[in-house]
C-alpha cells in the first residue's frame, strides 16, 4: 500500500475518532468549607468561604466521563465558634487559601447526550498547595508553617519537621445536571475532599516547650502558639510542653458547594437543539 495511502488512512481514522470524542469546557463557582481540629463539625455553614474554577471534561462514552479542574479555595476556622469551652479558651483560629489541580472519574446516570436531567457520581485524586496564617494581637498577618507552632524541627523535638504545604487529597461526591442547549448545561455539585495533611490549620500535636520556641523561632511564634491568654477568661501561663494541642489520629477534610456550567466544545451533538427544543421531535417537515 502506498505510503500516502497509509497517511490519509491515518489521518482520517484520527480525525474520526476526535469528531466521536465529547470535550467540554467546565466552570464552578460556590462556597467552601473545613473540618478538623478548630472546626468539629463535619459540615456547616457557620465558616462558608468562596470557591472557584475551571477545567475540561471527556465525555469516554454515554455514562463515564473524565475531568481535569483547577480550583482556588479559601478555608477558615476559629475556636470562639466552637461549643465547646476548653476549645473556645484554646482561642486558634486560622485561614488559607488552597489551590487545588484534580481528576476525577464521573458515572453519569443517564446517558449523557440522550438525557436533559443527570445524576452523576465521581472519585478522583487532587494535589493541593495551603498556606495558613492568622493574624496577631496586634492584627498583622503571620504565616504560621514557617514558626512551626508546635515546636516542628526544634532541638527538643528530635525527627520533626516543618509540615509540607503541598499534599494530596481523595475528592468524591456527586452533581445533578439540566442540559439547557445542545452546548450548555448546568448544575449543582457538592464534593468533599479527604486530605492526607493534619495540617490545613496549623494544629496537630502538642504544645512546644515553650523556651526553645521562643529562642528558635521568637515572641511571635510563641504568642500564635497559644493564645488563651488574650482572652480575659484565659490562662496566661504557656502549657507544660507535651501538653495535648490538637488530635493527630483524624487528618483534615474540606468541602464545596455550588453551581457548575459545562459546554461542549467538540465531539458529536447531543439530542438537544436549544432552549425547550429537541432535534428530531419537532414538528414534521412539510412536503410538497
Amino acid at each position: 500500500m502506498p505510503r500516502k495511502l497509509h497517511l490519509f488512512i491515518l489521518l482520517f481514522s484520527f480525525a474520526s475518532l476526535a469528531r466521536g470524542q465529547g470535550w467540554n469546557a467546565e466552570l464552578f463557582l460556590g462556597t467552601a468549607g473545613y473540618h478538623g481540629d478548630l472546626q468539629q463539625a463535619r459540615f456547616t455553614f457557620q465558616d462558608m468561604r468562596t470557591a472557584f474554577g475551571f477545567g475540561t471534561s471527556y465525555d469516554l462514552n454515554g455514562h463515564i466521563s473524565f475531568r481535569g479542574m483547577l480550583n482556588f479555595v479559601k478555608l477558615t476556622g476559629n475556636d470562639a465558634d466552637n461549643t465547646n469551652q476548653q476549645l473556645i479558651l484554646r482561642n486558634l483560629n486560622f485561614q488559607t487559601s488552597v489551590q487545588e489541580l484534580s481528576l476525577t472519574a464521573h458515572y453519569n446516570l443517564f446517558k449523557i447526550q440522550e438525557s436533559r436531567f443527570n445524576l452523576y457520581g465521581f472519585l478522583g485524586l487532587t494535589v493541593f498547595h495551603f498556606n495558613p496564617y492568622t493574624y496577631d494581637r496586634n492584627g498583622n498577618k503571620q504565616f504560621l508553617q514557617p514558626l512551626g507552632t508546635e515546636g516542628q524541627g526544634l532541638s527538643t523535638n528530635p525527627g520533626t519537621s516543618l509540615y509540607q504545604r503541598n499534599s494530596l487529597a481523595i475528592p468524591f461526591g456527586g452533581g445533578i445536571r439540566f442540559q439547557i442547549t445542545d452546548g450548555w448545561s448546568v448544575g449543582i455539585e457538592a464534593s468533599m475532599r479527604k486530605t492526607f495533611t493534619d495540617y490545613l490549620d496549623d494544629v496537630s500535636g502538642n504544645y512546644p516547650d515553650q523556651a526553645a520556641l521562643l529562642s528558635a523561632r521568637g515572641p511571635t511564634a510563641v504568642e500564635l502558639s497559644y493564645r488563651s491568654a488574650e482572652l480575659p477568661q484565659g490562662d496566661p501561663n504557656f502549657p507544660p510542653a507535651g501538653t495535648k494541642r490538637g488530635s493527630p489520629q483524624a487528618k483534615d477534610w474540606y468541602y464545596s458547594t455550588g453551581l457548575t456550567a459545562r459546554f461542549r466544545i467538540s465531539g458529536s451533538g447531543s439530542k438537544f437543539g436549544g432552549f425547550g427544543k429537541t432535534k428530531g421531535l419537532g414538528c414534521p417537515t412539510k412536503v410538497y
